[in-house]
């Protein structure tokens, strides 16, 4: 089987720019809900780009879905989550998260309870572990743009630009609720 010789690069391939990463990122953030464009993490990886800052980049954009995945999660019902996955401690506010559950738990636990699916808990995994090597170990190799657009193209497509799923309200809570109000 012959290469097409397009796909091979050459000394003449012209090399990334400046501007075409940046275009590139643009469109990459298209789809991301509006609620999370100004997000700090996302705002933090655009602001390092420019100057190469890959490992940065990486992991602040690792970070964005982390927090969307926390608030998503604390959206749908804690009370499922706590349920659903077996943590050290139950789970009643955002600052637990920080505290008691570690990714994979959170990843897991997302799906469980129908935030995600399981193929964005495969694309996530392998995301996280991306995070994991360039963030986590600055002595690990430098990290491409394209890299970076991979990793950013997955995390919007599986959980940035992704809704807010549906709330489930607990019966017996609500069934008191309505009581009392009588």
């Amino acid at each position: 089987m012959q290469t097409p010789t397009s796909l091979v690069p050459t000394a003449r391939t012209p090399a990334l720019t400046h501007d075409s990463l940046s275009s590139l990122i643009e469109r990459s953030l298209d789809p991301v809900r509006e609620d999370m464009i100004a997000n700090p993490y996302i705002v933090e990886a655009l602001r390092v780009l420019p100057v190469r800052g890959y490992r940065s980049a990486i992991g602040s954009i690792w970070n964005a879905v982390v927090d969307d995945l926390r608030n998503k999660i604390i959206y749908r019902s804690l009370p499922l989550f706590n349920k659903a996955v077996k943590l050290r401690r139950e789970i009643n506010r955002y600052e637990d998260f920080q505290n008691y559950v570690n990714d994979d738990e959170l990843i897991d636990g997302a799906y469980e309870i129908g935030v995600i699916g399981w193929e964005a808990v495969k694309v996530l995994k392998h995301a996280k572990e991306t995070r994991h090597i360039f963030d986590g170990h600055p002595h690990s190799s430098e990290p491409s743009p394209f890299k970076v657009l991979a990793m950013l193209d997955d995390c919007v497509r599986y959980v940035l630009s992704q809704p807010y799923p549906v709330e489930i309200v607990d019966i017996d809570e609500y069934v008191t609720t309505m009581q009392s109000s009588d």
